[in-house]
């Protein structure tokens, strides 16, 4: 995304996709969706549980920031639904899946290295 052309559109893309979303879960009853995933993961290629099951947006905070917040705008534009972002900073870069073991360690340069980013400009 090297143009503020490019850059717009893809934030349209993904408000659109984020409002598709929150259309579908209201037309199934579903009030509140688990949705996206903020985590910043090392690479996106990777073994890592969330890299290697294609979950997480990116590698980098500022993309995952800007996928993340243009999805959440656009599923909660639709009446009655809601998004929760998930999972908590610094847990795409953790080996372990939250989903199936408690133990997750956020390191200290995880937490300056900017991983919150996402999460705090979802929740604003």
């Amino acid at each position: 995304l090297k143009t503020v052309k490019e850059r717009i559109a893809f934030r349209k893309q993904m408000e659109a996709y984020g409002k598709a979303i929150g259309a579908l879960c209201r037309d199934l009853g579903i009030a509140v969706n688990f949705a996206p995933v903020l985590d910043t993961v090392d690479d996106i290629d990777g073994d890592n549980f969330m890299e290697h099951n294609d979950q997480a947006y990116g590698e980098t905070p500022y993309i995952v920031q800007l996928l993340g917040f243009h999805f959440v705008k656009g599923l909660n534009s639709v009446d009655g639904v809601m998004s929760s972002p998930k999972h908590f900073f610094g847990t795409g870069k953790s080996p372990n899946d939250p989903h199936h073991n408690e133990d997750q360690e956020v390191t200290e340069t995880t937490k300056r290295d900017g991983s919150v980013l996402p999460f705090k400009d979802a929740i604003q």
